[in-house]
């Protein structure tokens, strides 16, 4: 019964693969032409995690020690390592509270200071989103390579798929979860490039909702006007108005303009 249990997970997992690779392609295909280093980024930090415990896990076992044990006398840090590298809801925490920190004070500040006319727009809020969609897509593409590398590793030492970390479902589950991981990596960046695509697209065409604008106007109506110019870009557009250089540029300047200067 055990037996036809595996089997039927084995059939799963070839399915959850082939949806996987597909995932990819399509992700892959979206952002081929508009975003490549994109693409290559993910690759690459699954590619270095693969790399990386491929060959610890592959020593490991061959050694027959814990994956852990390698670092001799820093097994704890190295644990601590790893569980952080393959902690899906630790790095979503702790992106949620780096982005709850980044942009919750300046939406409370803005909301409080619109009472009475006097907020500020967010600061740095498509950088901060940036960041932390980035940082969940190379999470996710290098614990992928992570749980690849540790199946395949474990296949080429011949030894069985199991340790207090890594649960006896078999070699091709575990391929495919880290294959799904992956695909969720390129999933969340296609998604996110091509809603930031359209977003801007949709900007240069259409101007900001009326409504919207109105009530941005409210919440700042005691804000004093910034200049379109920097006060240093202001200095060098009067000096470069002024007689002076009008009159330097007629006695060290081209013949044009002397011709000029003496006509006036």
């Amino acid at each position: 019964m055990l037996s036809l249990f595996y089997l039927l997970l084995d059939y799963v997992a070839l399915f959850g693969l082939a949806v996987d690779l597909f995932v990819i392609h399509m992700a892959i295909y979206a952002m081929r032409r508009n975003h490549p280093g994109e693409v290559y980024v993910i690759w690459y930090a699954c590619s270095f995690f693969f790399i990386l415990f491929f060959g610890l896990t592959l020593l490991a076992r061959v050694n027959g020690i814990g994956i852990y044990e390698i670092c001799g006398t820093h097994k704890e840090t190295c644990q601590s390592i790893y569980d952080h590298l393959t902690d899906p809801k630790g790095e979503i925490a702790f992106l949620g509270v780096m982005v709850g920190l980044a942009l919750g004070p300046q939406l409370m500040t803005y909301l409080i200071s619109a009472l009475w006319g006097t907020a500020s727009a967010p600061k740095f809020v498509r950088h901060i989103q940036a960041i932390a969609v980035w940082s969940l897509v190379k999470f996710l593409a290098g614990l992928g390579g992570i749980v690849i590398s540790q199946s395949l590793a474990v296949q080429m030492a011949g030894t069985t798929l199991y340790d207090e970390n890594i649960p006896r479902i078999g070699i091709l589950p575990i391929f495919a979860i880290g294959a799904s991981s992956v695909a969720a990596a390129f999933m969340i960046a296609a998604i996110y490039t091509m809603l930031n695509d359209a977003w801007d697209s949709f900007l240069e065409k259409h101007a900001a909702p009326p409504a919207l604008m109105d009530i941005h106007k409210w919440c700042t109506r005691h804000v004093p006007k910034s200049s379109p110019y920097s006060m240093t870009r202001r200095a060098l557009i009067t000096l470069l108005e002024s007689d002076a250089v009008f009159e330097y540029m007629a006695d060290h300047g081209s013949t044009e303009v002397r011709d000029k200067s003496r006509s006036i």
